[in-house]
């Protein structure tokens, strides 16, 4: 019988989790025709550091890419699949290939995770996006 008990009790946990993992992918926005705006908005807070970085660096375009990957396919960033149409949209807005748009992909989770200066400036960037967002939809 403890083993009929810890079955039912494991499914339920399991049930819990991928309800909340398919909550953590839902995308904040889903309309491709953003990224020129998200893009524009993310040169603006670049500018308005002390010591504004080149906005098209490589390092800068996987801020970019993470930040818009948090919003538009979460789960691309733990290597999952991109949703269709947005490499080719990204390419188009940056200005690359669709082939650079998954080469810088490729490290994007490492770099969150261990560089502390990358996580924070992405992590204040997405803030300041989202917070553009909300005040678009209102």
């Amino acid at each position: 019988m403890f083993r009929i008990e810890e079955l039912k009790k494991l499914r339920s946990e399991r049930l819990e989790l991928e309800k909340r993992e398919r909550e953590l992918e839902r995308p904040v926005l889903t309309d491709l025709s953003l990224l020129p705006t998200l893009y524009g908005w993310f040169g603006e807070i670049l500018d308005g550091m002390s010591l504004p970085p080149c906005p098209d660096s490589v390092m800068q375009r996987k801020k970019f890419l993470f930040v818009v990957m948090a919003l538009y396919c979460p789960e691309a960033i733990l290597g999952d699949r991109i949703r269709s149409g947005l490499r080719e949209a990204l390419s188009e807005v940056l200005n690359v290939s669709a082939c650079v748009i998954s080469k810088n992909m490729n490290d994007l989770l490492f770099m969150y995770s261990h560089c502390s200066k990358f996580m924070s400036e992405t992590e204040r960037t997405y803030g300041k996006i989202l917070m553009r967002i909300k005040k678009m939809e209102h």
